[in-house]
This record gives structure tokens, C-alpha cells and sequence, in this order.
């Protein structure tokens, strides 16, 4: 197979992977939203197709020849140690011109050499399954596990320090559940091989950044990054988001920091907000030995926005039995039983009863409630293919189930 052949082959592999995971860096569309786990799934399928497809057609001196250098495998979870990258020893002399960096190969993309390079990523933090440390890339794919791995999105480059080198930065995401994504910037310290830079920026659970759509270099050396202040699953449309910002960051003192575009997100104004509060659960007379009571429990939409499907749950003791209908299949744990009403659209500022029948037997009088977790509800908006739609204020959305015998 001739290097063009070599060539060829890789482009076609990078151009899938990305037709696959453009959608979750930039959507098509009105700024359509991000792609959920399941499509992520398939992106981890495709990805390890992709690997398996360049280790079997492409000759590893394919990659030598353009100096790509595979280094150690991945260390999960492992400290970042970035190695110190060669810096100038002197100044360069009044009016002499920084070295012009030579065109670097790109496929689908993705910067061909840091696709398959050994990386230092920084750590998530100690509560974050997005462990950093050094991991080996192929295609722009590290696998940790069989549902877990970093894939490099894309990659833009620019000279951000102003010493006549291009440095690589990646828009990186570590796939397992929301989306955990975060922008590095990586300077080249020899073929195929990088140091780690800096972080420009990355997103957090409920921070100032939730989500990180795009990357694009900018004039001066200065990266931009598109974001968001609320992460959404593929569920939600355009009108249930509030509108992504391009916020521009410059290398400044040995580190990134912000010097262009909006610094704060404007308050959301269509949002869906929901509220749930319930009645006692009365167990009544006893007949036939059995105890009858109804959970009355009122669910009300405080948002903008109209809920597509009001999804309640209810845990309550195992031996509290449902005898009416509209909710479950009921799920067992130890001491506990599970359920979910769905109960359809709900309007702004509609507010609807939900009534579930329960029966318990009298050896059960003044049982312990709490055995295996105490009594609770909780409400969310669940929408036709089983995703959940972000809600604006979550500490309204559980309470607890109070248990009595008349």
C-alpha cells in the first residue's frame, strides 16, 4: 500500500469518526443540543472500529515516517506531570522574525500527530470518574474501559505564547454519562510528542460553564471557545437552552485567563420549573385485614415553559403494595418498593393532583417507615424516549412521604 494509499485510508477513518461526533460538538441546526449517552455509545463503538481498522491497514512506519510516536499506554487516574517543554534561552534580537513553524498534517479536524500521541491530561477533581494522567491516543481515541474513554473532538492551531511555535489546543471529552469536556492547549516538543500547556477551559456541573460546544483560533494568538451555562441532553430543543456565548482566552502570565466576550450568562427566561408537595398517607380501618390509603400528591409547573411529560416517583416501604393503576411496573430493593406515574403535559403555571392507592396488611401497624431509606417522592420532566429536560430550580422538585394509621 503506497503513502498515499496510507493517507487515504486515515483521512476516510477521522471524517467518520467526526460525521459521528460533530452533532455533540457543534449541532446542526438552531444550535441543536448535545448528544446524549446513547449517542456517545455509539461514538465509543465507532472509535474502537476506527482503531481496529488503522491497526490492521496501516503499517506502524506509515506514522514513523511522519514522526508520530506512540508512547506508554494510559495510567487511569494517575497524577499530571507535565513535562517541561524546551524554552528560548535568550531573546531574539530586535527585528529578527520568529521561526516559521512547518504546515502540520490535519485530518477530519484533528491534528494527525496529537491523534495518536501519549498526552498529559489535567484530573477532574477527586469525585469525577474523568481521572487525569498520561494517556496513549489512537485515532484520536483513549480507552479506559469499555464505557469509558477521552476522544479528542477537535483541534485548532495557533503560536499563543509568541515564540514562533504553533501550539496544538483540543477540545477533549471524557464520555461517561453528561459529557465531561475541557480545552487544552498542548505545545509540540518533538515528533509526535507534546507537552501539556495549560487548560483554557472546561466545564462543571453546575458552574459557570456547563457546556463547551466549538473551538476556533482567533487572530492574535487567542483561542475562542463556545459555551454554555446549561447542559441539556439531545431531548431538549432549542427553546428549553439559553443561547451559547464565544468567549475568547489568551496565554497571560503562565496561564490562560479570559480577554474577550461575555464573562457571565443572562438570567434564562424560558425554563421549565417544577414543584411537588403531598398529603399525608392515611392508612384507613382495617378490613380483612388489610389497610387502604391514598397519597394525594399535587405537582405544579412554576416555569415558562411547558412540561412535555411529568414523570412522578415514589418510594415507599416494601410492604405498602399499589392497588390502583397509572403507575409502574413497580421495582423491588431490599425493604423498599419503587414506582413512577407519568402524567402527561404540563402547562405554565398548571398545577395537577396525582392520586395513588396503597394497601398494607395489619401485621404491619406501626411498622418502621424508614427500614431501607425513608418514604420519598420525587418529580422530573421526562420526555417520550425516556431522556430527562433540565430543571430550573431542583430543590422543590423531592419530598418526603408521611406514613400514619388512622
Amino acid at each position: 500500500m503506497s503513502e498515499s494509499d496510507d493517507l487515504n485510508l486515515i483521512n476516510g477513518a477521522f471524517a467518520e469518526l467526526r460525521e459521528e461526533t460533530a452533532p455533540f460538538v457543534k449541532p446542526a441546526g438552531t444550535r441543536q443540543a448535545h448528544a446524549t449517552v446513547r449517542h456517545q455509545r455509539r461514538v465509543r463503538t465507532l472509535a474502537a472500529g476506527v482503531v481496529t481498522v488503522l491497526a490492521v491497514a496501516v503499517p506502524v512506519a506509515a506514522f514513523a515516517t511522519r514522526g508520530s510516536a506512540p508512547g506508554p499506554g494510559p495510567v487511569p487516574g494517575g497524577t499530571v506531570t507535565p513535562s517541561a517543554s524546551p524554552r528560548p534561552t535568550h531573546s531574539p534580537s530586535p527585528g529578527a522574525s520568529p521561526r516559521p513553524s512547518a504546515a502540520r498534517e490535519v485530518f477530519g479536524g484533528i491534528d494527525a500527530q496529537l491523534a495518536h500521541a501519549t498526552l498529559d491530561l489535567p484530573g477532574r477533581g477527586a469525585t469525577s470518574l474523568c481521572g487525569g494522567g498520561r494517556f496513549t491516543f489512537r485515532a484520536g481515541v483513549s480507552v479506559l474501559d469499555g464505557e469509558l474513554n477521552y476522544t479528542i473532538l477537535k483541534t485548532v492551531e495557533s503560536d499563543l505564547d509568541g515564540d514562533g511555535t504553533i501550539e496544538i489546543t483540543a477540545l477533549i471529552t471524557c464520555a461517561v454519562r453528561d459529557p465531561s469536556l475541557q480545552v487544552v492547549t498542548f505545545r509540540p516538543t518533538g515528533p509526535g510528542t507534546f507537552a501539556t500547556m495549560g487548560t483554557v477551559v472546561r466545564n462543571e456541573p453546575g458552574g459557570p460553564v456547563a457546556t463547551i460546544y466549538d473551538l476556533r483560533r482567533e487572530p492574535g494568538g487567542t483561542v475562542s471557545a463556545q459555551v454554555s451555562d446549561h447542559q441539556v441532553s439531545r431531548a431538549a430543543d432549542a427553546e428549553h437552552r439559553t443561547e451559547p456565548q464565544w468567549r475568547t482566552y489568551a496565554w497571560r502570565g503562565g496561564a490562560f485567563t479570559q480577554v474577550d466576550g461575555p464573562t457571565t450568562f443572562p438570567a434564562n427566561q424560558r425554563y421549565v420549573d417544577l414543584a411537588v408537595t403531598s398529603a399525608d398517607l392515611v392508612l384507613g380501618p382495617e378490613v380483612k385485614s388489610q389497610r387502604r390509603g391514598v397519597l394525594k400528591v399535587t405537582v405544579t409547573n412554576n416555569g415558562t415553559l411547558a412540561a412535555p411529560s411529568v414523570a412522578l416517583n415514589i418510594r415507599v416501604p416494601e410492604w405498602l403494595r399499589q392497588t390502583g393503576t397509572g403507575c409502574g411496573p413497580e421495582r423491588g430493593e431490599p425493604f423498599v418498593r419503587l414506582s413512577t406515574c407519568h402524567s402527561g403535559e404540563l402547562k405554565p403555571g398548571e398545577s395537577r393532583v396525582i392520586e395513588v392507592e396503597f394497601t398494607a396488611h395489619v401485621a404491619y401497624d406501626n411498622a418502621d417507615v424508614t427500614q431501607g431509606g425513608p418514604p420519598s417522592l420525587n418529580v422530573g420532566t421526562q420526555m417520550t424516549f425516556g431522556e430527562t429536560l433540565a430543571d430550573a430550580a431542583l430543590d422543590d422538585n423531592s419530598g418526603p412521604i408521611v406514613i400514619r394509621w388512622q
